[in-house]
């Protein structure tokens, strides 16, 4: 396989955790398996293909998360003014809540992938963005 497009991270714990990527060039939802027994992460992924409008709403979503964090890291804003907060941005929750609902009703890929994570710039790095991922089927 070969690298592709991360479109945004949602969740980051020691690397991404949760967001859309690119899977056989579309769009898709990953997401960090969980082993129960080990009580952490597996270094497996599941995969669920998204349709144009979660695309389009997930892309709005970023745009907002990505100038919070922006603003941040310059000394703008403060961690009191995260978008998902309560009061503080409603468009940014009003997205989140129905991309999680439309994505819960998406059916998972077959099977599990491993993720090879990879920055292509150090400076959108810095704000979660700028990666690509390179996906392993496990057999």
């Amino acid at each position: 396989m070969t690298f592709e497009t991360v479109h945004c991270i949602w969740d980051y714990f020691d690397a991404p955790r949760s967001g859309i990527a690119n899977y056989g060039g579309r769009p898709h939802h990953f997401a960090s398996e969980w082993d129960e027994r080990a009580d952490w992460w597996k270094d497996t992924y599941s995969l669920a293909l998204i349709d144009p409008e979660t695309m389009q709403l997930a892309s709005e979503q970023w745009a907002i998360w990505r100038r919070f964090a922006i603003s941040l890291k310059a000394g703008e804003a403060t961690l009191a003014s995260h978008p998902r907060l309560p009061g503080v941005n409603p468009d940014f929750v009003a997205l989140s809540a129905r991309i999680d609902q439309r994505i819960a009703a998406i059916p998972r890929k077959a099977g599990s992938v491993r993720a090879t994570f990879r920055v292509v710039s150090i400076a959108d790095a810095r704000y979660w963005g700028g990666r690509e991922v390179e996906w392993q089927d496990v057999a």
